[in-house]
C-alpha cells in the first residue's frame, strides 16, 4: 500500500483502522484476489494473500486497486478495439477473468487503454496450452502486456482523476 501512496502522491492512503466503518481486511484465503470496490456500507473489504506466490508486488498492487475500485484493464468495455481475447486458449474454469465489463462496472475515466498496465494480464495469462489467451491488435510485442511491477503513469493518472486528487 506504501507503493500506492508514494506512486498517486498520497491520494490513497493507508491508514490504521480505528472507529472506521469500512476498512481493508487481509488475510491468508484461497489464492490471490479482491472484490471490485467496497462490497459493504460498513465492515472489511476482504484482500486474499493466500501464500508467498502472491507476494510479489505487482500482485499486490493489482489486488488493492481491485480493493479500492479499478478492474483489469482488458476488462474495459472497449477493450475490444485494443486486444483480442483468445478463448479457444484459456483454461475453461478461469473464462470468466476475461470478462468484459459494462461501462456502469467499468469506467474507462476517459483514459487511454494502457497494453503495460499495472492492472492488464500478461499475454499468456490462464493459458491451457501455452499459446497466447490475449492479442494485442496494435503493433507491440506481446510481452509488454501486463509486464508492470509498479503503477504506470496511466494508472496512476487513472487514480487520481477518479478519486479527485488530479
Amino acid at each position: 500500500m506504501r507503493t500506492i501512496e508514494q506512486q498517486t502522491d498520497n491520494c490513497i492512503r493507508c491508514v490504521e483502522r480505528t472507529s472506521h466503518l469500512t476498512w481493508i481486511g487481509i488475510y491468508a484465503g484461497t489464492g490471490c484476489w479482491s472484490y471490485m470496490g467496497r462490497q459493504k456500507a460498513s465492515d472489511s473489504q476482504d484482500v486474499s494473500f493466500e501464500n508467498s506466490d502472491c507476494l510479489y508486488q505487482n500482485i499486490v498492487i493489482d489486488e488493492l486497486l481491485h480493493a479500492v475500485r479499478f478492474a483489469h484493464e482488458q476488462a474495459r468495455p472497449d477493450r475490444d478495439t485494443y486486444v483480442k481475447i483468445n478463448y479457444e486458449n484459456i483454461q475453461s474454469s478461469r473464462k470468466n477473468n476475461s470478462d468484459r465489463y459494462s461501462t456502469t462496472k467499468a469506467d474507462t475515466l476517459q483514459k487511454v487503454y494502457d497494453l503495460t498496465s499495472i492492472m492488464h494480464h500478461k499475454w499468456n495469462a490462464f493459458s491451457k496450452n501455452g499459446l497466447p489467451t490475449i492479442s494485442p491488435k496494435a503493433n507491440v510485442s506481446q510481452s509488454t502486456m501486463g509486464s508492470a511491477s509498479v503503477m504506470t503513469d496511466s494508472d496512476i493518472e487513472k487514480v487520481k482523476s477518479y478519486y479527485l486528487c488530479a
